[in-house]
């Protein structure tokens, strides 16, 4: 409980923050969505649901902009993240993933809470460690790709 009321937390000042990076000098606009408002799509619409699940909360991921949304990833799926950007973070929302920094080879587990930034082009490994499906929060500054999933 203690992990998910940090993870709350984490993602309010996040998306504070990322309303003044876009545009610092227009007033923010309230924009309130509740858990059963989001619009949940997918990554790969062509894999349905082997894909992991996309729910934009602002931005246009499909272009090279700044960006935020929710991806769920199922039990059991395995892959990447590719940032091409100079900002990425990320927020492990709901489950746990074991991670890997392509520039190390040790792997660490992301609880409820976890979080992750890379300030340059990085590919950031995963697997949904859950016994069900994990949600993480992503930021970033530019087009990132979710590759190479496999579903177990």
């Amino acid at each position: 409980m203690k992990h998910l009321k940090l993870a709350k937390l984490t993602i309010a000042s996040l998306l504070v923050s990322a309303s003044v990076y876009i545009a610092p000098s227009v007033q923010a606009e309230t924009k309130v969505t509740t858990a059963e408002d989001i619009n949940w799509g997918y990554l790969n619409p062509a894999r349905g649901d082997k894909s992991p699940g996309a729910a934009d909360l602002w931005g246009d991921r499909t272009k090279d902009t700044a960006t935020g949304m929710l991806v769920r990833f199922n039990k059991g799926i395995e892959g990447s993240i590719t940032s091409s950007g100079d900002e990425f973070k990320a927020v492990v929302i709901q489950g746990s993933l074991s991670y890997i920094d392509e520039n190390k080879s040790n792997a660490r587990t992301l609880n409820a809470g976890s979080y992750v930034a890379s300030s340059t082009p990085a590919k950031h490994r995963l697997r949904n460690i859950s016994d069900d499906e994990t949600i993480v929060y992503v930021r970033a500054s530019s087009k990132y790709q979710v590759n190479d999933l496999v579903s177990r």
